[in-house]
């Protein structure tokens, strides 16, 4: 079972997510520009920004799907492993919605809450916004691995 949290600890659990881009400068998640907003533990859920790059852009100039989606697995996946304090969790399932157009020099935030920590399945969703207008909604599955 999960036990209480306290936001300053889940603060710090967040933030030391981000080690990954000095401990793995060349993997795929130190390409991944996340800054901690904030995060509410009694709530369980917590919020990540980003700033929308040039690269991100496809052909039509709107940030690439793949990358809406992988932005939010990647700060639902960080949310849940931070929330349950899980050492290793990978996605099970993901449903991504696209909502509204998001464009190079946007800057996104992403909220991402707990709605289930199991002893084995955590389940989370997640909210993109672009100032006040939601983008994208999304919906996973983890899976805590031994």
């Amino acid at each position: 079972m999960i036990k209480e949290i306290s936001d300053a600890e889940l603060e710090e659990r967040l933030k030391s997510s981000f080690t990954y881009k000095t401990q793995a400068p060349e993997s795929i998640g130190a390409m991944l520009d996340f800054e901690y907003v904030s995060c509410d533990a009694e709530n369980a859920e917590g919020v990540l920004s980003h700033t929308v790059r040039e690269p991100e852009i496809n052909i039509y100039g709107t940030l690439h799907g793949g990358i809406i989606s992988w932005l939010m697995d990647t700060a639902m996946g960080i949310f849940a492993r931070a929330y349950t304090g899980y050492e290793t969790i990978v996605t099970l399932d993901i449903h991504v919605n696209f909502l509204r157009p998001v464009y190079a020099g946007d800057k996104v935030f992403i909220k991402a809450g707990v709605t289930h920590a199991g002893s084995k399945v955590v389940n989370s969703i997640s909210e993109m916004y672009v100032k006040d207008r939601i983008v994208a909604t999304a919906d996973s599955a983890f899976y805590k691995l031994d």
